[in-house]
């Protein structure tokens, strides 16, 4: 399917994931032991039945255990989880 777009449904977020960074910003490349490891994304749709706490937009972290279902979305990687793996968003 190319160039589909996805909607979460009920309680579930689209999430589009941040790049993990493997270099510094002026090149230095980053050993194994320094790349993020934190799962982090920016919020792109909500569900209807999400609560008014998350926003489109919103950058948010979530449980690294947690179960995501990985779609594209207008040939992005994205992913797509129960609002409830949600552990913090930027502010």
């Amino acid at each position: 399917m190319k160039n589909k777009k996805v909607e979460p449904i009920g309680k579930r977020i689209l999430i589009k994931l941040v790049p993990k960074k493997d270099k510094t910003d002026t090149g230095i490349i980053l050993p194994d032991s320094q790349v993020q490891t934190i799962p982090r994304g920016t919020i792109l749709s909500l569900g209807k039945e999400c609560t008014d706490v998350l926003k489109i937009g919103d950058t948010v972290e979530w449980e690294m255990t947690s179960n995501a279902y990985q779609v594209k979305h207008d040939n992005q990687d994205c992913i797509i989880m129960h609002e409830g793996m949600i552990i913090m968003k930027y502010v």
